[in-house]
């Protein structure tokens, strides 16, 4: 076969599809190969190499098409090149038709045996040919975006190794295929914080063996499978790769320093460590002037009546329930005590593990010195009536989650928490009064409070159908 090596014509592209060696090897099985004179200055590879592994130099790019039964090339072919493609001809090259109308055309009018090496499929299903290209690309994009970050083009002048006494920067990465993999390499190579997002367990346990601590591995999912959910995905994780705890955050939270030596320390100094199934943080709002939060606990001497409690500096040794994020769980009660409760999809997912761990005996703790910023909604200061209302703004969806899942709360858990149950009436009674007076779209979000409640009571559970109150 008579197989042509054009030089590529496309902007900025230096690379040549064939190297002097690949050229001897097609020589050695009885091909003619030839290539375009100059094919190979881009990569470093002069004529001379080409013509001692046996190819013959041809002058012009209209010679060596007309003269080839295949052309192998790098890129697709662009607009100048339409005029070489016939009916008798066979183009190896990428092609990456989605994005070319044009080309795609062009091939079809021209009759022409195209073969895309993006499209090239092993038996396993890998793809041999993308595969290089893809980890240059992981690769190449490290560098790229070392670049951009420089000021002098535009960046905020971050050095991602840093320097002592300085953070390094972090670098997210989207997908752990062989770009991610690749892209991965390079920035936890430079000293970059790496945080990595995947949808496959399997594949996030192998980088977790590759990289070990130098990159954060975080699992994603293909849509919104709720707080409980996703929580259930990293405990049952972190049990299988062997962990004893478990720290959870969510976006809405900000820790101290020393945040998880502080939990620990709590944790260590408590009488009945033993006992202990979470540990809480000591959370001040981000609102400004943002009050210290207050703990829900049993009243010391009022049967069935409850209390708030700050802390003062002090631990609190055993409270009602803490919120997940900054909160240390122990994963032996998860296992005995049962998974968050999926069916909630998001509301009260903590407060019902939190009651369950209580009624079997275990303790919730909240350590003094692990400070931490959270914002519960969207909160702000307003007045009505000369009083003053700090609302959540929750959206009307998450009040339909907390209507509904309040219900099922209250026949869980209502009769072996009583004290737990008059706060929550109470808060529920709350919540009512700074929707109605305060908060924006009022109707709608109150036909969401009436939704869920009915909803509640038919035994409705997991994810508010796509659509609603919207």
């Amino acid at each position: 076969m008579n197989i042509g090596i054009p030089k590529e014509i496309k902007t900025r592209e230096g690379r040549v599809a064939m190297t002097h060696v690949g050229v001897r090897t097609l020589v050695h099985h009885g091909h003619k190969v030839f290539v375009q004179r100059d094919a190979g200055i881009g990569s470093g590879i002069k004529d001379v190499a080409y013509e001692l592994a046996g190819a013959r130099i041809v002058q012009g790019a209209e010679a060596l098409w007309t003269g080839s039964d295949m052309i192998v090339k790098v890129k697709e072919p662009i607009e100048q090149e339409y005029k070489f493609m016939r009916e008798d001809l066979i183009l190896f090259t990428y092609l990456h038709l989605a994005a070319n109308e044009d080309l795609t055309r062009e091939l079809l009018k021209s009759k022409i045996t195209g073969i895309a090496y993006e499209t090239i499929q092993t038996e396993d299903g890998s793809l041999p040919l993308l595969a290089p290209m893809s980890a240059v690309a992981g690769r190449l994009a490290i560098q790229t975006g070392c670049t951009c970050l420089e000021e002098i083009h535009g960046g905020k002048g971050i050095l991602l190794s840093g320097v002592p006494g300085v953070h390094p920067g972090k670098v997210t990465i989207l997908g752990a295929g062989i770009s991610g993999i690749n892209a991965a390499h390079i920035a936890a190579g430079v000293g970059a914080q790496v945080t990595i997002l995947d949808i496959n367990q399997k594949r996030l346990n192998y980088l977790e063996d590759i990289f070990h601590s130098r990159a954060v591995l975080l699992m994603a999912n293909a849509g919104n499978v709720g707080l409980a959910a996703a929580l259930n995905q990293g405990m049952r994780r972190a049990a299988e790769r062997g962990f004893s705890w478990v720290l959870a955050f969510d976006q809405d939270s900000q820790p101290g320093p020393d945040f998880s030596r502080a939990l620990f320390t709590t944790l260590q100094a408590h009488p009945e460590a033993g006992r202990v199934a979470v540990v809480g943080a000591n959370i001040s709002e981000t609102i400004e002037g943002g009050r210290e939060h207050r703990w829900l606990c049993p009243h010391p001497w009022l049967p069935g009546a409850f209390t708030k409690r700050s802390l003062r500096g002090h631990d609190l040794p055993s409270v009602t329930m803490a919120i997940t994020s900054g909160s240390l769980f122990r994963l032996a009660d998860f296992a005995t005590v049962g998974p968050f409760a999926e069916e909630f999809f998001i509301d009260y997912v903590d407060t019902d593990y939190c009651l369950r761990c209580r009624a079997a005996g275990r303790l919730i703790a909240v350590s003094a010195a692990a400070r931490l910023v959270h914002a519960f909604g969207a909160r702000d200061r307003r007045r009505w009536c000369g009083l003053t209302f700090a609302p959540t703004n929750h959206s009307p969806r998450r009040h339909y989650y907390i209507a509904r899942n309040r219900l099922v709360m209250i026949r869980r858990h209502g009769l072996k928490h009583v004290h737990w149950l008059l706060f929550d009436l109470a808060t529920a009674g709350l919540l009512l009064v700074r929707v109605l007076a305060v908060e924006e779209r009022k109707m709608t979000k109150l036909q969401a409070m009436i939704r869920g409640t009915i909803d509640g009571l038919r035994g409705r559970r997991g994810e508010c159908p796509p659509g609603w109150f919207e």
